[in-house]
Parts: structure tokens; sequence; C-alpha cells
């Protein structure tokens, strides 16, 4: 009925994790009695995760207890994912063994007892990733130690992605919808991670069996297609290219027929800019504008530090500029929006939304705080 029901008996309900893993480890890969043991070890998982669906009200209360209270069931949760990923495997392209276990139970067996399992080990891996540290992915030892999980995240990214693309779960099939929703949250936040850390080898999230190419500005725009679900929750399982490929057939069918010159006049927008607010003052004037008005011209108009408008015509010229400054001063790292991993490689910082979130929806933090201008003493402070 409540967490103070429930948390008692949960270390009770999941003791038997720790001595599951702890046999499974001793028993060698062909022996008979690893099948049975990991589907009774995932059957307690998912009877926990039964506990929280059916009582919204401790479902928080249920998987924290899980994820940060004895550390032996988050970390015997995380060894019984890595064998029921490797008791199948496959080939990678770079040779080396992958696991297949989740892929085969959420693709082609649609066993429910693993399932159910996924969906708890994505629950409480998100509350324990929540509180992570460089250590628990960099550290041999770490209950996320990269070399150690990489097989199985790439079991999980193969089979949500099939569930996007090739397996999509029909719209009464709430079990096989939750589980893609549920493992989508997952690896958006292990993505996360990676693209900090760098956790993972070169090319390790990219699928070389998706084929976008032939996407066409109706698949984008229907919200219900496999492309639009790979783009809109697994963007990075495709390559740059095959996303710029998307985003040009989706522009070219926005395109209108009537022609066009760069000093057209008619349904035009002039964005008036302040040379050392640029960022700022876009923002405020684009940031309201209706969907359609952004597919329409728009001239820039610079004004110097006195308020009169610059001479010349925008032909295209400023325009160009003004996206060059415009980006240069968004991914500046100290204008806040962005940090740098140890590779000089931008992630959306984790701090900004938090610290403007009163003012960032009505553009007032970019308003009345322009970015600072980059320079080594800001970067040193």
């Amino acid at each position: 009925r409540n967490s103070v029901t429930v948390r008692p008996h949960l270390s009770l309900l999941l003791s038997p994790l720790q001595a599951v893993a702890k046999v499974l480890a001793r028993l060698p890969p062909d022996d008979s009695r690893r099948e049975q043991l990991l589907a009774e070890a995932c059957a307690a998982c998912g009877f926990v995760w039964e506990i929280a669906r059916a009582a919204p009200a401790v479902r928080t209360d249920v998987f924290a207890a899980a994820a940060l209270g004895d550390p032996r069931i988050i970390r015997s949760a995380v060894e019984i994912a890595l064998m029921v990923s490797l008791s199948a495997s496959t080939t990678a392209p770079n040779g080396s063994t992958q696991g297949a276990g989740f892929y085969r139970a959420l693709v082609s067996q649609r066993k429910p007892v693993f399932i159910q399992f996924a969906l708890f080990f994505a629950e409480v891996a998100l509350v324990r990733l929540a509180v992570a540290d460089q250590s628990d992915f960099l550290v041999e030892n770490g209950l996320f130690f990269r070399d150690r999980i990489a097989p199985l995240v790439a079991d999980l990214h193969a089979g949500t992605l099939a569930l996007y693309w090739s397996h999509q779960p029909a719209a009464g099939d709430a079990l096989g919808l939750e589980v893609r929703e549920a493992l989508t949250r997952l690896l958006q936040s292990l993505h996360d991670w990676h693209s900090r850390q760098r956790l993972f080898p070169d090319n390790f999230w990219l699928h070389s069996e998706l084929r976008l190419d032939d996407a066409s500005a109706a698949a984008v725009l229907d919200g219900n297609s496999r492309t639009a679900g790979v783009l809109r929750n697994l963007p990075f399982s495709a390559t740059f290219a095959q996303r710029v490929h998307v985003l040009q057939s989706y522009l070219s069918s926005q395109r209108t027929d009537e022609a066009w010159t760069p000093f057209m006049t008619g349904g035009v927008d002039t964005v008036r800019l302040r040379r050392d607010r640029v960022f700022a003052d876009s923002y405020a004037a684009m940031a309201q504008l209706p969907t359609e008005q952004w597919r329409r011209t728009m001239h820039v108009q610079f004004v110097n530090a006195e308020g009169l408008d610059e001479a010349g015509i925008d032909g295209g010229g400023l325009f160009k500029e003004f996206l060059t400054v415009l980006v240069r001063e968004a991914f500046d790292p100290a204008c806040g929006l962005f940090c740098t991993n140890a590779e000089n490689q931008l992630f959306p910082s984790p701090s900004f939304a938090k610290r403007n979130a009163p003012t960032e929806a009505r553009g007032g933090y970019l308003q009345r705080a322009p970015c600072r201008r980059w320079s080594r003493e800001t970067t040193a402070s």
C-alpha cells in the first residue's frame, strides 16, 4: 500500500539474487542448470517490478531502495543482466563476442520473464546512474565498468533498436511498448555518459543494418513511423550522414514552388541584431515565431554600438555571418549551454537548465544576461 509496507520486504524478495549470481559464476557455460537459475532470478526481479507497477504510490521507493539500498542487490542485478545477455552470443563486426540474450528475449522468443527483468533492470539502473561517478565506469571493480558492460549495452541497444525498426510492438502490446520506453531511457542515459567520458570505442553506437537512405519526408513527419522513432529516441544509432540526408529530404518537402532570389522582399522577416549580443537578440526575436515562419526567408540587419543600422543589404552574406557568430557563441563553453569532455567534445551542460529554469522558457536569461565573451581569463575562472 505504501513505502512503509514494501521496504522491509524488498531485501527479502531480492536476497536470492546474490546467491544465484555466485552459483552461476561457478557453473560452466554449458551446464544445463544455468537457464533455469537465470529464469528464477529474473522472475524474482520481475515480481518486484510487478509490485511497483501495481502500486504507483511506491514505485519510486521500490526502485530507489533496490538501486541505493543494499549495494549487493544492484551489483547482483548487473551480474544477472550480464549473464542473461551472454546466454546467447553473436560475433560483432570487429570480431569480438557480443551478447544477444536480451535481443533474443525481446525480439525472437519474447520470453516474458526476461522482458520483466529487463524492465526491472532498466528502472533500477537509471536510478543508480543518476548518482554514478567516473569510477563506476573507469575503475575495474566499478559497478558499470565499461569493458565489462560493453557486450550488455550492445545487446540492449540492438534489441531496443529492433523494437523501433524491424519488430515494432503492436498498439495493444503494453509490455512491449513499456520495455521499449524503459530501455530507451536507459540507453539515452548511458549515451550521455559516453558523450562525457568516451566509454566505448568509435562507432560503438552505430548499426550498419540501419538504412535511412530511403527515408522520405512523409516518414519523418509521421510520428508513428520507424524512421521518426529512431531519430527521436535513438538518433545516435544512425550516422551523421544519414541524419543529414533525412533532414535535407524533410526540408526539400517543405519548400514552396515559388521562385526565390536572395534580394526578394515579399514574405521576408528581418531580424535586427546588436553585434555584441547576437545570441541573445536572435533568441529574443525568433524564439516565439510560429513554425511556418521559420521556413520563410530571413534577412539580418546588424546594429552598431550607437544603435544605428549598419550599411548593407542582406543578399545572403550577412545571414551567413550571423549563423557563424551564432554557432560560435552558442557552443562556446563560456556561454554555459555546453561543456567539454577530456577530448574537447561538447555535450549539453547538466546544470544550465537547473540554474535558469525560472526564466529560460521566457527567454529572460538570454535577454538579461548575454553569454560572456570567450577569453583565457573567463575559461580559467
